[in-house]
């Protein structure tokens, strides 16, 4: 009889709703509910300037810039506690040569491009083939990197002593020192093209950018736990502001309700270019873009330690009933 209440029991467990994802449905309702309360008793007629939104993008610059740089202080440590966990060949032959030949050749056919319109590229060009190329190519391949259900005897991985949040750690540092050497030989093409190239500019072009996509595309990826997601994801996002980010600065005409988010766009825009805005504000947003991108990886290696959400995607094996 045990074993039969204990079956019944358990049934009735798998049959029972799933509380916490009703919870989190409530909770994204009330969401959403409010923030159409708010939009639809917002003028259509909303705007706001530059200088207007400055102060909250220097509060957000603060705040994340504080976060990220906690963040990477922590993860600074962790690798100087155990540099020899990090297993730099495999990481490497993992990252393979694909991704650093595609992100060449992007490069190398972007130098030489017209950025003229209406025929041109708006990512063509000396100034702008490193920052539209290597974040993109960076992003794409950080998706791809680890992915819980597609990784092989992730249950063995689990269970060794290393933590397995380094392993995504330790593949990402491979992936940035690969995909920077061929941003900084990109880097110098671009400056020996156009010797008045300011390359400190040049670094804070692509920088921030490539933080940003990669750590969209890496806590996608972990989430919905498919690694086509995280990279589709990570394109769309350079798709819209590498090529349309410049009709998303404040003033330009829109549609509604569009007109609410876009005078705030700037400052999160990771291809926000230098001369639409003041010097200021352009560090500005190089500060919170980058900041994002830090805190969506330490996100990411934070999610990694919860070995229960890590196996989430695996299905429980039904027991035999008990005599």
């Amino acid at each position: 009889m045990s074993g039969k209440a204990e079956d019944f029991k358990t049934a009735s467990l798998r049959l029972s709703p799933p509380v916490g994802a009703l919870k989190s449905g409530a909770l994204y309702l009330a969401v959403l509910a409010g923030l159409v309360f708010v939009i639809s008793r917002v003028p259509r007629d909303f705007s706001m300037t530059l200088d207007e939104t400055r102060p909250l993008a220097q509060g957000a610059a603060v705040a994340l810039g504080g976060l990220a740089g906690w963040g990477m202080v922590g993860a600074g440590r962790a690798v100087l506690r155990r540099p020899r966990q990090i297993a730099w060949r495999a990481s490497l032959r993992l990252v393979g040569w694909a991704g650093l030949v595609a992100g060449a050749a992007g490069v190398l056919v972007l130098v030489s491009g017209d950025n003229t319109p209406p025929t041109g590229l708006p990512v063509a060009g000396p100034l702008r083939a490193v920052e539209a190329v290597i974040p993109l190519v960076l992003a794409v391949q950080a998706a791809l990197i680890f992915s819980p259900d597609d990784e092989p005897a992730l249950e063995v991985m689990l269970a060794c002593p290393r933590p397995i949040s380094w392993l995504l750690l330790e593949r990402l540092l491979a992936l940035f020192a690969a995909q920077a050497g061929v941003a900084l030989a990109g880097v110098v093409i671009s400056w020996a093209l156009q010797p008045e190239l300011d390359v400190p500019l040049a670094l804070a072009r692509w920088l921030p950018p490539a933080f940003f996509l990669a750590g969209v595309g890496v806590y996608v990826t972990l989430r919905s736990r498919v690694a086509a997601f995280g990279a589709a994801v990570a394109g769309v996002v350079w798709f819209v502001f590498a090529l349309f980010g410049r009709g998303l600065m404040p003033g330009v005409p829109t549609f509604w309700p569009l007109t609410l988010l876009q005078p705030f766009i700037w400052a999160f825009n990771p291809y926000l270019q230098p001369e639409d805005v003041p010097t200021a504000d352009y560090a500005l947003n190089r500060v919170i873009v980058f900041s994002i991108g830090v805190l969506l990886l330490v996100a990411a290696v934070r999610w990694l330690r919860d070995e229960e959400r890590v196996m989430g995607g695996a299905r429980p094996a039904s027991g035999g009933k008990s005599s």
